[in-house]
């Protein structure tokens, strides 16, 4: 279950919260710490007055704006997202959420610490290593840690948090809809095909090590085939190896695809191959479909695997150690009864009942009965 919320961790306002309003400079893709963010917004409506302000227009913002957040108010501007920080309603709690944004508001003079809770998703010890960007940004950052109340999704993320001198962040996990549903007859026993598709999901980073697939493609034989979803900076490296190694006939690069239950029905291993990971909404996400998930041991993954997303963790990038697990969970592919405890472990935990009451009761709001549906 989802840790009680410690009550020292708590805003520092003595008012009764009637609104609640999270803040982000930009979205740009609906994924992740994104979709996080607009699914608890959508099921807190359902306790609280709740809000969603993001800074700056983009694509994807007229989408959120169309219903995405579920009965949630959305407004989009600069404007709307600075008067909330800095002059907050009475009874309004204003939750910042990602690095990017809580840097830029940590520069602003005079905004109400007392009524503001700090929600953030990006930072793990692997990245701030890795990550000449995260680090400079996690030092502008780092006095509003220690200042306001924060939460994180998982315990990677609180090491990192910890380790830039906040007080104890309060880990409350992200929620989790199961909205990708695995397919009528899609679950396997075995991988015994003539091929096998191994699908690489999610922002082309370099922390994400999107070249290390094409090393682990070419130690495996020709019945692998490898299906990237995903764009970003590294995608023209990407493509210009796959050309240079000759690896056009068993590579793909589909760019980046918005339909998740598209994905997870294409392929039948998920790769991930990230130095970071702060919560694991790939995996999770492929473990709702009956995909199982080879992932590097970094960040919140061993938090996940293989007990809410059955697969494997590698504790190595070596190419071949990597390809031997592949081979291995073709021939010994997780039973339905795995997905099933998985799937019930992750209702239990990061589901839409748990994560609501928690999140109230960190806020300090009572929690309202749902209607029942009978």
């Amino acid at each position: 279950m989802p840790p009680t919320p410690d009550p020292s961790h708590r805003p520092a306002t003595t008012i009764a919260v009637t609104t609640v309003t999270y803040v982000a400079w930009s979205v740009g893709r609906l994924s992740g710490m994104e979709r996080a963010a607009l699914d608890l917004a959508h099921e807190l409506a359902g306790q609280v007055r709740t809000e969603v302000i993001i800074g700056r227009t983009s694509a994807i913002t007229a989408t959120i704006a169309r219903g995405e957040a579920g009965p949630a108010t959305v407004q989009v501007g600069v404007l709307h997202l600075l008067r909330a920080a800095l002059w907050p309603r009475r009874g309004q709690i204003v939750v910042v959420v990602g690095i990017f944004t809580i840097a830029r508001l940590a520069l602003l003079p005079g905004v109400h610490r007392s009524r503001i809770v700090l929600w953030e998703h990006s930072i793990t010890p692997d990245r701030l290593t890795a990550t000449r960007r995260m680090r400079a940004l996690a030092r502008l950052a780092r006095r509003s840690y220690r200042r306001a109340s924060v939460i994180c999704p998982s315990q990677a993320v609180a090491a990192a948090l910890i380790g830039l001198r906040s007080p104890t962040p309060t880990v409350i996990p992200n929620i989790m809809l199961d909205s990708v549903a695995a397919a009528a007859g899609r679950h396997k026993t075995r991988l015994n095909s003539e091929r096998i598709t191994i699908g690489v999901v999610g922002r082309l980073e370099p922390v994400r090590n999107p070249v290390l697939a094409l090393d682990v493609i070419e130690q495996l034989d020709d019945r692998f085939h490898l299906d990237v979803f995903g764009d970003g900076s590294e995608l023209p490296l990407l493509r210009s190896e796959t050309h240079r190694r000759g690896l056009s006939d068993r590579v793909t690069l589909h760019g980046w695809v918005d339909d998740r239950s598209r994905i997870m029905s294409t392929i039948d291993v998920l790769l991930s191959l990230s130095a970071s990971e702060t919560f694991g909404y790939s995996l999770l996400e492929a473990a709702a479909a009956h995909v199982p998930v080879i992932a590097l041991g970094v960040g919140a993954v061993a938090e996940v695997v293989p007990s809410h997303a059955p697969g494997c963790v590698v504790a190595t990038t070596s190419p071949a150690a990597i390809a031997a697990t592949v081979r291995a969970l073709a021939d010994n592919f997780p039973s339905i009864a795995e997905f099933e405890a998985a799937a019930a472990l992750r209702h239990r935990e990061f589901g839409p009942r748990a994560i609501t009451e928690t999140w109230c009761a960190f806020l300090g709001i009572g929690v309202k009965e749902r209607p029942s549906t009978h």
